[in-house]
């Protein structure tokens, strides 16, 4: 059957999924650009790079726009984030779940330990 199944059904899903994108239109160094993008977490005056393609009458398609302070990057509508983003993300969900992962049972062990030492010195064993 091959891939072609699976892309039929990514198709159909994206289809009918309602997401929220914004048009934004602004001017960057003398040049009008414009573009769709979606999780947009800009406001006015943020320092901002972009990448856009040009189609024609001096304007800009606008596919990614990054805020240059926090790395913060929107995109054209189902393109999420880079692969540096994704893959700290992972990293740093990693770590949290592998910190409370030990963390967890060793707080239960230091309790146990605790209880039986009380218990002890109230038995006098």
């Amino acid at each position: 059957m091959g891939m072609g199944a699976q892309a039929n059904n990514m198709l159909s899903s994206a289809g009918h999924a309602v997401k929220k994108a914004h048009l934004l239109k602004f001017e960057l160094k003398g040049k009008k650009i414009k573009g769709w993008v979606w999780k947009m977490a800009f406001v006015s005056r943020n320092n901002v790079g972009v990448f856009a393609q040009y189609t024609g009458d001096n304007c800009y398609t606008a596919y990614r726009i990054k805020r240059v302070a926090k790395g913060l990057v929107t995109a054209y509508p189902h393109v999420i984030v880079g692969r540096k983003v994704i893959f700290r993300k992972l990293v740093k969900g990693s770590l949290w779940f592998s910190v409370i992962a030990f963390l967890l049972p060793m707080l239960f062990f230091v309790i146990r330990i605790v209880r039986e030492c009380c218990l002890r010195k109230i038995h006098g064993l």
